[in-house]
């Protein structure tokens, strides 16, 4: 209780202190933090649907080792950017595991692998998840439980902390202030 009487002591009379502060600087440093904060979160919606639309169909499909394995076509996501994130070596690969097709090299010239080659051959490989591996793709990269709804609760909860920085932190920038100023600015 004596903190909050502190605060309401502090932020009731802003102009006292030597610390001034401009409200709209304060609210564009504040509204780039917001815009930021929401960019962050639709960027994090997209990047779970588009994993998602590959991990749901291989747990749907109950694709858990290589005789079950699925696919591109069989899970619908063969696309060229939607297998571009099953590439060796990214975060999704090592959760969801490739059945390789044979090589078919015998009498072929070697060349260097093109986009397309390497696209073509993604779309030769199966897919799938282990059983160890599938409560942490649910976790991760589904998108069944990332629908509108989350994304509207964490765009207002951004927008809730916002408001709330943009009211406190004159008060907690003048408290640090009272702070430094009444140790002599030497800590």
């Amino acid at each position: 209780m004596e903190l909050w009487k502190l605060i309401v002591s502090y932020y009731s009379d802003l102009s006292f202190y030597n610390l001034q502060f401009d409200s709209m600087a304060l609210f564009y440093f504040v509204g780039a933090f917001a815009v930021g904060g929401i960019a962050s979160v639709i960027a994090a919606y997209v990047a779970k649907r588009r994993t998602g639309s590959i991990v749901d169909p291989i747990l749907g499909m109950h694709a858990h080792d290589e005789a079950t394995a699925i696919s591109p076509e069989e899970g619908g996501f063969n696309s060229p950017n939607k297998l571009m994130l099953l590439k060796a070596g990214s975060m999704l690969r090592r959760t969801v595991h490739a059945v390789l097709p044979p090589e078919e090299t015998e009498g072929e010239e070697v060349k260097a692998p093109t986009k397309q080659a390497f696209i073509n051959s993604l779309l030769q490989t199966r897919f799938y998840i282990p059983d160890e591996r599938r409560s942490e793709a649910e976790r991760r990269f589904s998108a069944k439980r990332n629908g509108a709804a989350s994304l509207t609760f964490s765009i207002v909860v951004v927008l809730v902390l916002t408001v709330l920085v943009y009211l406190f932190l004159p008060v907690v920038l003048r408290m640090v202030d009272n702070f430094l100023t009444m140790t002599g600015g030497n800590i």
